[in-house]
């Protein structure tokens, strides 16, 4: 009788997410259970804003964090060599949980994923413009006919929002500039440091994690521009996972920063901790994303 009247109460606080946050009907077919067993296993993929080596050694440690207190259900950490290859598997909803940037994050919600969490501290996200400090860049007229290196083009903090920074600066990197996308953020930096490309388009965690790893180039560089802040990065569920696992696990996240073990799995990733979040929070990245395709045109 327990166990009925648990699964009605989780079907009713699933259905008031759903009316809540405005899901679409395609994740309305799932019916997720309001109980969860032990030995089942579920993916975390995780945006590939660093190498899957530092991905792994950043999220690993919070992913164990989640088997200790989960009572035998077990998580496999998915880490991808570039952001093509993460999209594509978010795109066919391979995760179960998936931490992406805002305009991922939004893609995603016509593939059966809805929003349960973001990085705290939003005033971190934002995007970051490197530079050799021998370069001298201090004008946006000396960006004309330049080379501009960026991670990818939905790399949202350090592509898009960099983008739309030099747009309201007079600058159209898609006539005024040679833009190129190498892959990752630390290889859009090494391009500047390589004098491959006058600047990098890149942002907070990625930098800080570069200039850690390589003190001694990160000397001869700079930060000479920073866009204004947006709404940061959203952990988000697939639908068909039991509300019992992702209550839990968003119990979990949003109570790390609350314990001195959590709060060193976070200094170790670099970031502050989580924040509740559903698809009102990403309210003002949809407002930024309709401006940029009004200005600059359809993301790529």
């Amino acid at each position: 009788m327990q166990k009925i009247s648990l699964f009605f109460m989780s079907v009713f606080v699933i259905l008031l997410n759903l009316g809540c946050d405005g899901m679409n009907e395609a994740q309305t077919s799932y019916k997720p259970t309001g109980t969860y067993q032990g030995n089942t296993r579920y993916v975390i993929g995780v945006n590939a804003y660093l190498s899957s080596k530092e991905m792994f050694i950043a999220y690993r440690p919070i992913v164990d964090y989640l088997e200790r207190h989960m009572n035998g259900v077990k998580f496999e950490l998915a880490t991808s060599k570039n952001f093509i290859e993460y999209e594509k598997r978010l795109n066919k909803s391979e995760f179960h949980f998936a931490l992406s940037n805002p305009y991922q994050s939004l893609i995603s919600f016509d593939h059966h994923y809805y929003p349960i969490a973001k990085m705290k501290n939003d005033e971190e996200f934002r995007g970051f413009f490197i530079a050799r400090k021998d370069s001298h860049l201090r004008h946006y007229s000396q960006l004309n006919g330049k080379v501009i290196s960026f991670a990818a083009p939905t790399a949202f903090a350090g592509t898009i929002m960099p983008k739309y920074y030099l747009w309201e600066h007079g600058i159209d990197v898609r006539h005024d500039m040679v833009v190129r996308y190498v892959g990752s953020h630390f290889s859009a930096i090494m391009n500047v440091y390589a004098g491959d490309a006058l600047v990098a388009g890149t942002w907070p965690l990625a930098w800080e994690q570069w200039a850690k790893d390589n003190p001694q180039k990160a000397s001869e560089l700079e930060v000479v521009w920073n866009t204004k802040s947006l709404t940061n990065n959203a952990l988000v569920a697939r639908s068909d996972v039991p509300v019992a696992i992702v209550q839990k696990v968003t119990q979990l996240l949003i109570g790390l920063d609350s314990t001195q073990e959590g709060r060193e799995l976070l200094q170790r990733a670099g970031f502050e901790g989580f924040d509740v979040a559903n698809r009102q929070t990403f309210v003002p990245v949809e407002e930024f994303l309709n401006r940029y395709s009004n200005t600059i045109g359809k993301i790529q």
